[in-house]
């Protein structure tokens, strides 16, 4: 297995998503006949600001829009922890399905050099005997039981912007697990060229 690296990607999002924000906040609050005229009366980034600012937050308004990324790269240890956030939609890469052979590995940031080799020796010893089970005709989904967490896993992600930004209050703190850590800042990096407004730095203080 070779060492892979984690990867971000955005492959589909609500068109406009800050305009449908917009929309939904007004429709609570005005008729259909009167939208277009409150519309023009204020700033899209002046309605955004009311949702956090309102006590308590009017952060129902934010589902309307959500956003998929695929993320490459990571460990099943990152995934083990990426599924326990809710509300949210997850398409995993099977170890059911896809044999080892086309899995990376992930390797922390904090193993030295030694930590590293003893790591990649203990890799091989888990793959070889991966391939013997399967070479036995043990079905795949038994083999796996002996591969690491390490391994790379794939998964494809969705969630509104109200699930994301949960998401990023969690793992975006400095105590956050390093490799979660890295794809929320990518994510966020992201998601602030879609809706700067939304997750605009000023707004991450209102996220609680």
């Amino acid at each position: 297995m070779n060492e892979v690296k984690p990867k971000v990607e955005i492959i589909a999002w609500t068109p406009n998503p800050e305009y449908v924000i917009e929309t939904a906040l007004l429709q609570c609050r005005e008729s259909v006949e009167n939208l277009q005229k409150k519309r023009v009366k204020k700033e899209i980034s002046e309605r955004i600001k009311e949702i956090f600012m309102t006590n308590p937050p009017h952060l129902g308004v934010l589902e309307h829009a959500s956003a998929t990324f695929r993320v490459t790269g990571v460990s099943r240890a990152f995934s083990h922890q990426l599924v326990r956030h809710r509300i949210a939609s997850y398409a995993q890469m099977s170890q059911r399905a896809v044999p080892v052979e086309k899995m990376g590995i992930c390797i922390p940031q904090t193993f030295d050099a030694e930590d590293r080799t003893n790591y990649l020796t203990l890799v091989e010893l888990s793959e070889n005997l991966y391939k013997k089970l399967v070479n036995k005709s043990i079905p795949l989904e038994d083999a796996r039981f002996c591969l690491l967490n390490g391994v790379e896993t794939q998964v494809v992600i969705t969630m509104n912007f109200r699930s994301w930004i949960h998401f990023l209050r969690l793992r975006l703190d400095r105590t956050a697990q390093w490799e979660i850590r890295f794809i929320a800042e990518e994510i966020l990096r992201i998601l602030k060229s879609i809706a700067p407004n939304v997750f605009d730095e000023e707004r991450m203080k209102y996220w609680e």
